[in-house]
């Protein structure tokens, strides 16, 4: 966490300059739409098909068990992927040529949406395969490395997007800039993942290829973590599709560059609480979790760092907003305190998310996110319309506080109570 706070300032300030490039370049209007496209990334994150929990387990498991069960549930995981990607891709196409993105993703310029869309598209696919890379480096511990990856990433994208700012590029440029940049980094990650863990890429690669070769079953936890991540984006990536339909234009230019600001500051508790994936999967191997006590500590601290950031946000954002857009686009109140008692919420859920990775958490969590997906939605549909921006945010922060992060908090702390017991009566015995 040290340091994602030493460069996140870095991160920040290219994340800014590549939304001041856009917004003069193409203007403010076309700035949404494009935010709404890059926003795509997110929604159809679920390509993964739950392969990273897998991973994630796997790697952390590694570190006790060695690599040749990490091999192996890799091989599957890229297996699957390329399969959904393979699959999303031709149904995309169908998508574009009858012409119903700009339906699906409501206003601006039809055109921009339709080809902006199958790049999107195009863009994850293509990068599934690779993003295995970052979650072994997060759970094994190399955390410095995947955070200097995410700012390279940032980096890349200002590069490329100052590039087609100077060439005066049409708004579709600045969709493939940043989609470019994730899959050169997330290719990136992958080579420096397998140098650090021990696989060989060669190896893995004609593995896949190889229809003798029997990957790991990795069903156990990919199927209720495939729950989570289709229902996480339809829970708290839809946002801008909800505004785009329902308010205006400005609306949601005004979300993009909030949500920008509050995902750079997240990222930091993203990163810190990451490897507690790797260390809790391992300490249930060797029977060494945490008192139910410590783990509260914990939980506590996250959401302590949380508020703290959260206040950072809602007295800086306004100001960074303004400098970046040359004041053509103004944040709400309203909307920078939602977004700030978000960051408290998401950084108290962290540490019960990253304990409950076994079959019976993970299916728990998906329960949990299916609650918070149907009160997310429900009460963004409703508040959209009259709170603009601020509407789906605030339907976030209920959303996630009453149907996931406390109730995964009081089952995890209940997990470790009964663990505490059933060691305590072993050793009396």
């Amino acid at each position: 966490m040290g340091t994602r706070i030493v460069v996140l300032p870095i991160q920040v300030i290219a994340t800014a300059l590549v939304a001041f490039l856009t917004i003069r370049t193409i203007g403010v209007q076309s700035y949404a739409t494009v935010g709404l496209l890059i926003g795509l990334q997110a929604v159809f994150g679920f390509l993964n098909l739950g392969t990273s929990a897998a991973i994630s387990s796997a790697a952390g498991e590694s570190l006790t068990l060695g690599t040749e069960h990490l091999a192996r549930v890799s091989v599957t995981a890229i297996r699957i992927t390329l399969l959904a990607g393979g699959t999303l891709l031709p149904l995309s196409g169908i998508v574009t040529l009858l012409g119903l993105w700009p339906n699906i993703l409501g206003q601006g310029d039809p055109a921009l949406l339709t080809l902006g869309a199958l790049v999107a598209i195009v863009g994850v696919a293509l990068v599934q395969p690779f993003r295995q890379g970052n979650a072994i480096l997060m759970a094994t511990g190399h955390t410095v490395s995947a955070t200097i990856l995410t700012v390279a990433a940032s980096l890349v994208t200002l590069v490329s997007v100052f590039v087609a700012s100077l060439l005066r590029a049409a708004p579709i440029m600045f969709v493939i800039c940043p989609y470019s940049a994730e899959i050169v980094v997330a290719i990136l990650s992958c080579v420096i993942a397998a140098r650090t863990v021990g696989l060989s890429l060669r190896t893995l690669a004609y593995s896949v290829k190889d229809r003798g070769f029997r990957g790991a079953r990795i069903m156990k936890q990919s199927l209720p973590a495939l729950v989570i991540v289709v229902l996480l984006p339809l829970g708290l990536q839809t946002d801008r599709l909800l505004i785009n339909h329902l308010s205006t234009s400005d609306q949601l230019a005004s979300y993009n560059l909030a949500a920008q600001g509050f995902s750079a500051l997240f990222s930091i508790v993203v990163v810190g609480s990451a490897s507690l994936w790797g260390h809790f999967a391992n300490a249930r191997i060797t029977a060494t979790l945490p008192q139910a006590g410590v783990f509260s500590r914990l939980s506590l601290a996250f959401a302590g760092i949380g508020a703290i950031l959260g206040a950072g946000y809602v007295i800086a954002l306004p100001f960074v907003v303004s400098l970046v857009s040359s004041s053509q686009v103004r944040v709400s109140r309203v909307t920078l305190v939602c977004f700030g008692a978000l960051l408290i919420v998401q950084s108290f859920y962290q540490p019960s998310a990253m304990l409950q990775t076994d079959k019976s958490g993970l299916w728990f969590n998906a329960g949990a996110v299916a609650v918070m997906t149907l009160l997310n939605l429900g009460l963004g549909l409703v508040l959209t319309r009259p709170l603009g921006a601020a509407g789906p945010v605030f339907a976030s922060f209920v959303a996630i506080t009453l149907g996931l992060a406390l109730p995964s908090f009081v089952r995890a702390r209940l997990t470790l109570v009964r663990a505490e017991k059933e060691t305590v009566s072993v050793s009396e015995l």
